[in-house]
């Protein structure tokens, strides 16, 4: 089923429903008094020495000591992975503090499970994968702006090029654009407001702006996917700092709030 945008003024629906290309984006001490050459010593005035400045060395990163593929990740390893990767993003909180956001096994998608290539034309069979069933996609909800899979990606180009794959194959599946890169809250709103959407793709920094608002909804939301692509420097989400703390801020203040069956899921 074509999306179109025929219930919101043409620029919003163009923007967020049709593919387009976005361009890539010693001092050293005072000497101590001489002895003079008079039998009677004249002692030196004390000299006052600095305190060495003291400086805090850089908490080392936790390193994951599972297998480095996570698309034959059993849940166990994603978890310990994911909790890594938590705590070297806020290196100054204890784990106390970040207990809460700890990742449960039976909130985790088996990746071992899928035995496709994870490549972005796999991508439309991860996510009918992913949800507990591929016909509850293709059903409509009569909710406006409440999606079934949420994909979170570190790039507008990337979530472009997903929401493009998953169109081109499930061409019955409504996709939403949710990124910041040419569209504007004030259009994602209402597109949002006015479409009953399967899917949305975008940066964890728009998507969470949009829920706050109260524009993307999440009643019904089944799962949460990841996306590991890396850049030409070989860094995924979680290797850029803001990238990461701008997922950690979306899973934490919009996900684990809900006390719900969300999943996530690694591609």
């Amino acid at each position: 089923m074509k999306v179109t945008g025929e219930n919101i003024y043409a620029h919003a629906a163009d923007s967020l429903e049709d593919d387009f290309d976005i361009a890539p984006v010693s001092a050293s001490d005072p000497e101590d008094a001489e002895e003079s050459d008079d039998s009677e010593q004249v002692q030196a005035a004390p000299v006052k020495r600095k305190d060495p400045v003291s400086v805090s060395k850089p908490k080392k990163k936790v390193k994951f000591h599972g297998n480095a593929d996570l698309s034959s990740m059993a849940p166990i390893e994603i978890c310990d992975f994911f909790w890594a990767k938590l705590r070297n993003t806020f290196p100054d909180s204890s784990e106390l503090e970040l207990e809460p956001a700890k990742l449960r096994e039976d909130s985790c998608f088996d990746n071992s499970s899928f035995e496709m290539a994870h490549t972005i034309a796999d991508f439309p069979a991860f996510v009918r994968a992913t949800v507990s069933s591929s016909e509850s996609l293709s059903q409509r909800s009569g909710c406006n702006g409440a999606p079934i899979v949420l994909v979170i990606t570190p790039s507008a180009i990337r979530a472009a090029s997903v929401a493009r794959a998953i169109k081109d194959a499930c061409g019955e599946l409504k996709v939403a654009k949710l990124f910041a890169k040419h569209l504007k809250v004030e259009e994602q709103t209402t597109f949002l407001k006015s479409s009953d959407i399967t899917l949305g793709a975008g940066s964890p920094n728009r998507i969470t702006k949009l829920v706050e608002l109260g524009s993307l909804k999440l009643d019904r939301l089944q799962v949460v996917v990841i996306d590991l692509f890396k850049d030409p420097k070989h860094r995924t989400l979680f290797d850029v700092p803001e990238c990461s703390k701008d997922f950690f801020h979306f899973y934490r203040s919009c996900i684990l709030p809900l006390n719900s069956n969300v999943k996530l899921a690694f591609f």
